[in-house]
């Protein structure tokens, strides 16, 4: 321990704080035991702290770090879309409210199937991530990437209201998400070199 922690302590100890802070924890456990004759005897002592491990895993994925994440979601996504917008164009779910489907059961069918779609492919990503991630819990590292799974879906259900054929909503949702993609990556890069 070099002297310079040994002096800051000693300072600490001298300054009265110490001993004011002894007073009152004193005070509260008689208070709360009963026992007028408890005590607490304070001490400063120093306290080992294990070294520190550089993990480099930043700087060796910086700007790359969406591929791993956008890039295996982009596929389902676009035939999320496509699925949507190909039954919009042929007027399939018209066909199927004429028979009494109802808008609910039309959607929530498309969120169950890519529900599934989505989940199954957050948790390979995951497995592939923990690759990266060492001292990443595998549940947080999940929840992360399912969670901006289900963001995707919410694009695509949001994108295919403002398109009816399918083409062009297929390309205007890969335009969105390379946009969105982009403007990540450029906040990304402004705030790692403002630190």
């Amino acid at each position: 321990m070099n002297s310079e922690n040994i002096d800051t302590m000693v300072d600490y100890a001298r300054s009265g704080f110490l001993s004011l802070q002894n007073l009152i924890d004193n005070l509260i456990l008689q208070r709360e035991s009963g026992d007028t004759n408890a005590n607490i005897k304070s001490t400063i002592t120093s306290r080992t702290v294990e070294a520190y491990t550089d993990d480099e895993l930043a700087a060796n994925l910086q700007g790359q770090i969406s591929m791993f994440i956008a890039l295996p979601l982009l596929l389902p996504y676009l035939r999320f879309m496509n699925g949507i917008l190909t039954e919009k164009e042929k007027k399939i779910r018209e066909g199927m409210k004429i028979m009494g489907l109802k808008n609910s059961a039309f959607y929530i069918s498309w969120f169950i199937t890519y529900f599934i779609i989505f989940t199954i492919a957050s948790i390979l990503v995951s497995i592939v991530l923990m690759g990266l991630f060492k001292k990443a819990s595998w549940g947080l590292v999940f929840l992360w990437h399912w969670e901006f799974s289900m963001t995707l879906m919410a694009l695509g259900y949001l994108l295919t209201t403002f398109f009816s054929k399918a083409k062009v909503g297929n390309v205007a949702g890969f335009v969105v998400a390379l946009f969105l993609s982009f403007l990540q990556s450029v906040r990304t890069d402004d705030s790692s070199s403002g630190t």
